[in-house]
């Protein structure tokens, strides 16, 4: 697979005032060269789901699966070494990683395909390009309708 990259830069711009030789502002772009599988896309029409997010745990783990999922598949498995991780790098214990995972499912942010496996609902959010967004779309809506 080819990894397609944006090119970013940093570019600071200062004022200081020239009476008092002090700094009154900072103006910060930052611009740096990123890979396009490091973005995950965010869709607001949908966003009910995601504001419906009760708890900080819920958002942490989310954010945690966000960084995991597949490009083009937002798929994850979550396995409990990954679940380990998660909990680690979160500050949570690996039961409310594991109850937060659960919770997402139910709220349909998480979709369970088979054990340890899950999709992140592309409704909301996905990792990939916007034409394999469309397949997993539809994947997913048939998915549901045969649940």
């Amino acid at each position: 697979m080819t990894t397609i990259t944006k090119n970013y830069y940093e570019e600071v711009t200062q004022t200081i005032d020239k009476e008092t030789g002090e700094l009154e502002s900072v103006q910060r772009t930052v611009k740096r060269k990123v890979a396009r599988d490091q973005f995950v896309m965010f869709f607001f029409k949908d966003i009910q789901g995601l504001i419906d997010l009760s708890s900080k745990a819920e958002f942490k783990v989310l954010l945690s699966i966000c960084e995991m999922v597949g490009y083009n598949t937002n798929e994850v498995i979550l396995i409990k070494s990954k679940k380990e991780e998660m909990a680690k790098k979160t500050g949570l214990s690996y039961n409310s990683v594991h109850n937060t995972i659960s919770r997402l499912c139910k709220k349909g942010i998480l979709l369970r395909r088979a054990q340890s496996l899950y999709i992140l609902n592309p409704k909301f959010a996905f990792k990939g390009e916007e034409v394999q967004r469309s397949k997993k779309l539809k994947l997913v809506l048939e998915y549901q309708l045969q649940d």
